[in-house]
């Protein structure tokens, strides 16, 4: 009995004690964080950048490999440091100075790094960073975006190219000072719109003097699209009778208004006097048409929901012609559909913007450790608890990286087109999964965008039924969009045209130009390829039959529609290929009635 009570003393206190607490987990931000301010720390005293960079690549590295997708805030904060102390790095004069100024005003630092890219002079950036601090001290905190906005855009000189004009930018210390000036003035606050936005706004080419003509004009009109229609159009100098009036006269906004212009003069009125009030523009040209055309695109805000539009001078025949333009910050030609993405910065939050950079940067460390072969996972002693399983430098690990990032953050561009080009890495079931993803994130809202990227993941599939079947099924899911659906149609035909079936491509292009001849510019360029199908098959003769089957199937242009653009119209096209066929056929008479029928 003795020994059993003796027992039981030592057991019963045992089973008394509570269940040990599950480990916390650990702050995966908070490591991040004094992590990067303990490395902007050694550079205040040592200046040593390249050791930093070391430092904080090594960070990167260590969450990439043991951090969970779900920790983009500690990316966000990782790569805030790195992409800080890298680009500063690139300076000779100043490094410090401006580490120490950034440090100070932290929204601003958040703001200017993470819109920096690739293509930015950072000599540039940095060179008007300084010259706005100088000047305006801790107000640029206030005004990161618009600081940040201005830094990106003017990193080198800026100039429009307006046809036979040009127009170059002011100094971008006064273009700074005009709108910190005129805040109360603006359409959209200046204080709450993403530099993503607004660098549509601070790419003005219009003088000082020109930009505040505009804004006394036209402060609280938001209505752009009346700016391109209130420029006359310039009929004499088209038609070659005369010399264009605005460029005799002087070109700037008062004498775009008052003496006309083309449609180039029309679009950058509409935009400058847009800009000049608060309202992001850019200037759209046409694509796939015989004669350029341009017209303006506008960011508004229709029941609450942010959007471009497109409609000023979108003329009859152009209207289901998707254009481009020029990206204010890269300099590069981006189409109009990444604009639609753009407009949804306004409402996904700064954080999850910069969050959503901060996984694609992760994404492409991981594909540069795979392509240099270096060791990964890192190991020994790290900052970020080791976990199992880590990462491995792989394809898996860099889209789970980049997914987490834009579900954060659907309106980053860059990180849809990383997938567009990593597409040929990608396994059907990789691309299966990837236009679900998009489809669920953005394909609703943004189709033509969602379209470009899809494109150019199923053109990469080497199997041709395969790519058949996802041709077929994208065909039954953009129905709705008509012009959409023939620019799949007509894809899904090239592909057949390529693999040298040109039966299946005939009915593919087909398939276009019956069901879609009014849809965009690819009825007239499937009925083109059917042509160049019967001359490759020996048929040299028959064209003209092709096109009288399909001229009375395209829709006249109205009789207001002015003849500069009715040449732009799929009717006016196919009865210039329908007449120029009956020429070669020896058919004189009828080509000639065709040509006074697209003349009258």
């Amino acid at each position: 009995m003795k020994a059993i009570l003796a027992i039981l003393a030592i057991a019963l206190p045992c089973l008394a004690q509570p269940p040990a607490k599950p480990a916390k987990p650990p702050d995966y931000k908070k490591l991040a964080q004094t992590r990067v301010t303990g490395v902007f720390d050694s550079i205040s005293k040592e200046a040593d950048f390249t050791r930093a960079t070391k430092d904080l690549t090594t960070l990167l590295d260590e969450l990439i490999a043991y951090a969970p997708d779900g920790e983009t805030d500690a990316f966000r904060e990782a790569d805030f440091g790195l992409r800080l102390v890298t680009q500063l790095s690139q300076l000779t004069n100043g490094r410090v100075d401006l580490l120490t100024y950034l440090r100070a005003n932290p929204e601003l630092a958040q703001a200017l790094v993470f819109q920096i890219q690739q293509e930015d002079k950072i000599a540039g950036v940095y060179g008007l960073l300084d010259k706005l601090r100088k000047k305006h001290g801790t107000e640029l905190n206030k005004l990161a975006s618009l600081t940040a906005a201005v830094c990106v855009v003017h990193d080198q000189p800026l100039v429009d190219q307006v046809n036979e004009n040009t127009s170059k930018a002011a100094d971008p210390v006064q273009i700074f000072d005009f709108f910190k000036s005129h805040q109360g003035s603006m359409h959209f606050p200046l204080t709450s719109m993403p530099p993503e936005l607004l660098i549509f706004v601070v790419n003005t080419t219009a003088s000082i003097d020109d930009l505040n003509w505009a804004l006394n004009k036209y402060a609280g009109d938001a209505r752009v699209n009346r700016r391109y229609s209130e420029v006359h159009y310039d009929k004499a100098y088209f038609r070659g009778q005369a010399e264009k009036k605005v460029t005799v006269a002087g070109f700037n906004l008062p004498s775009i208004l008052k003496n006309g212009g083309v449609c180039a003069d029309q679009s950058y009125f509409a935009q400058q006097v847009g800009k000049a009030i608060g309202i992001p523009t850019a200037g759209i040209s046409g694509r796939n048409a015989s004669m350029a055309h341009a017209w303006v695109g506008f960011f508004e805000v229709v029941t609450e929901k942010p959007r471009w539009n497109f409609d000023a001078g979108h003329y009859e025949g152009y209207e289901n012609v998707r254009g481009s333009t020029l990206d204010p910050q890269t300099r590069q030609t981006i189409p109009d559909s990444a604009l639609c993405l753009i407009a949804d910065t306004s409402i996904s939050g700064a954080a999850n913007r910069r969050a959503a950079i901060a996984m694609t940067d992760a994404s492409l460390r991981l594909a540069a450790i795979q392509k240099s072969k270096l060791p990964f996972p890192p190991t020994g002693e790290t900052v970020i608890p080791i976990r199992n399983p880590a990462r491995h430098a792989d394809i898996a690990a860099r889209l789970e990286l980049l997914e987490a990032g834009l579900r954060k953050s659907p309106a980053l561009a860059q990180g849809w087109n990383l997938i567009s080009s990593s597409a040929t890495e990608l396994s059907l079931k990789d691309k299966q999964h990837w236009a679900t993803v998009l489809d669920t994130l953005c394909g609703a809202k943004n189709p033509d965008f969602s379209l470009a990227i899809l494109t150019a993941m199923i053109q990469t599939i080497p199997n041709i039924k395969d790519q058949d079947t996802f041709w077929s099924s994208l065909f039954g899911t953009y129905q709705k969009r008509p012009d959409l659906a023939a620019e799949i149609r007509f894809c899904q035909g090239g592909m057949w045209e390529k693999s040298g079936d040109k039966g299946k491509a005939w009915v593919c292009y087909e398939d276009v130009f019956k069901r879609f001849p009014n849809e965009g510019p690819f009825a007239v360029d499937a009925a083109q390829r059917c042509e160049k199908l019967m001359k490759d098959g020996g048929k040299n003769e028959g064209a003209s039959a092709l096109y009288a089957a399909l001229w009375p199937r395209m829709e006249r242009p109205g009789a207001s529609i002015a003849p500069e653009f009715k040449q732009q119209s799929n009717w006016y096209r196919v009865g210039r290929l329908y007449a120029s066929s009956l020429e070669a056929e020896g058919n004189l008479p009828m080509a000639e009635s065709v040509k006074k029928q697209l003349d009258r």
